[in-house]
């Protein structure tokens, strides 16, 4: 995601205490019953579960979601909202029940597991399902069918406002997601982890003459009487901050990226000038993938919204429509958020704490495409992440990382891009060529999730173990 965040500081404030707590589908007439081995097809996108010190709601190392089917209904005109979640999961630990995250607003109808109705218990934005006893590595299938209003959910930050996350609507009835660091659950049943990639089928239908948009390939749209339906299937597995769930007037176009690579870009009538400068994506993934390697899914896209400044949807990018102060900022972050396929996307933090793999990365290479453009020098993109870096550790005495401070936990989101970027530009001044040929590699032999000890370990072998000491040093708490 990108932050503007020269000049200004988000810091999240999180207890340290956890919270307490339709019309028919398109495969109606399908079986829900799932086979004990429900999703061993997916076998590949496989997880190994981690507790994450950010997310403040119970810790579940035992859960690996391996696919969600998702059918969802938007009304605009009567903001009726209704799902249908198809979740084929495995434990990695003996279990008889698991938790996902749904918001507490959107009521459950029904449940089932394995075929079988369950009555399911709703602490505060979970939800708890009965399964019976599991053995460590047993796979099922849950279906959860869910209405309630489309809403976000926020976050108290140190400042005077609110954070905003998970879904956003506004008059219109477009709908637009920004679920970073987590949000999701804000529209469907979630485990929502960043280690947690799992392959996504999204069908949405919406009606009020909109279009629904989701992550990957359409591949399939059927209109009548004012309703579209759409279906979605993205052709790698994803984390749940990155899944897309846009709802507008969007027609499409593809754009040719290199090696024939399509750039399908949603827009809406009058996002003008942002169609006019996405005829630069293709030119600027060339110029991401000189410096990451090839693009790494079979189809990029871009989504212009009202709602959302952007945010880096797998293979298809939020970008906001309007507000731009001009083409070379809007430019600048449409880099940022290509980069995040590479460095988180493809290469993806498995705890909120190693953000700085993904953001801090982008930011330096935001920084590098600026400079190289003659916008903004990168003496003076140093001296801002200098300084705002220099004012969270001032501060709370930490890098932004999640740390103590006043009987809470912070977790600051400036750290991660601004110590990031810091860390990457001072590996490129001591190590030059060696390590731009080591942050092009770093996604191609570290897909799925990463942390901070393969990063160390990463460059310790490639560039020697001083390396591994400097990054350790950059990121050291309240140094």
């Amino acid at each position: 995601m990108s932050r503007r965040w020269w000049g200004w500081v988000l810091v999240l404030v999180v207890a340290l205490a956890g919270a307490p707590a339709s019309a028919a589908s398109p495969d109606a007439g399908r079986s829900d019953a799932g086979l004990a081995d429900a999703g061993r097809s997916d076998a590949g996108v496989r997880n190994r579960p981690v507790d994450d010190p950010y997310r403040p709601i119970g810790a579940r190392p035992y859960l690996d979601v391996l696919r969600y089917r998702l059918h969802l209904k938007w009304d605009p005109r009567t903001r009726d909202f209704s799902g249908r979640a198809v979740i084929d999961l495995r434990v990695t630990r003996p279990r008889s029940s698991v938790v996902l995250d749904l918001a507490s607003w959107l009521v459950v109808d029904s449940a089932r597991v394995a075929g079988r109705r369950v009555a399911v218990t709703r602490p505060r934005d979970r939800v708890r399902v009965p399964m019976g006893p599991l053995d460590r590595g047993a796979h099922r299938r849950i279906v959860l069918r869910y209405h309630g209003p489309l809403r976000s959910d926020t976050l108290a930050i140190d400042g005077p406002d609110p954070l905003t996350l998970g879904v956003v609507t506004d008059r219109a009835g477009n709908v637009g997601t920004g679920s970073q660091p987590w949000g999701s659950y804000t529209w469907f049943p979630v485990n929502d982890r960043p280690y947690d990639k799992a392959r996504y089928d999204v069908t949405i239908t919406a009606r009020g003459g909109l279009v629904g948009v989701s992550n990957g390939r359409l591949v399939e749209r059927r209109s009548w009487g004012g309703t579209t339906r759409t279906r979605f299937r993205p052709g790698a597995p994803l984390s749940s901050y990155a899944a897309q769930f846009a709802v507008g007037d969007y027609t499409s176009q593809t754009l040719r990226g290199p090696h024939g690579l399509p750039i399908v870009v949603w827009s809406r009538p009058g996002a003008q000038p942002e169609k006019r400068y996405l005829r630069r994506a293709p030119s600027l993934l060339r110029w991401v993938e000189r410096r990451l390697g090839r693009y790494p899914f079979g189809q990029a896209g871009v989504v212009l919204t009202p709602l959302v400044t952007g945010m880096e949807h797998q293979s298809a990018i939020s970008m906001g429509e309007g507000g731009w102060p001009s083409r070379e900022v809007f430019l600048a972050t449409l880099v940022h958020e290509f980069v995040h396929e590479w460095a988180g996307n493809r290469t993806t933090p498995t705890t909120w704490p190693d953000l700085f793999l993904s953001e801090g990365i982008a930011t330096y290479l935001e920084g590098v495409w600026k400079a190289r453009r003659g916008i903004t020098p990168m003496r003076a993109s140093v001296r801002q992440w200098r300084a705002a870096d220099t004012w969270v550790r001032d501060r709370y005495g930490t890098t932004g990382f999640c740390g103590p401070w006043k009987g809470r936990r912070i977790c600051g989101l400036s750290g991660p891009y601004t110590t990031g970027a810091l860390l990457m530009h001072a590996l490129h001044r001591r190590y030059g060529a060696d390590f731009d040929a080591a942050l092009r590699a770093w996604p191609r032999t570290h897909p799925g999730g990463v942390d901070r000890a393969a990063f160390v370990d990463y460059v310790s072998r490639r560039l020697g173990p001083e390396a591994g000491e400097l990054v350790e040093a950059r990121l050291a708490l309240g140094s």
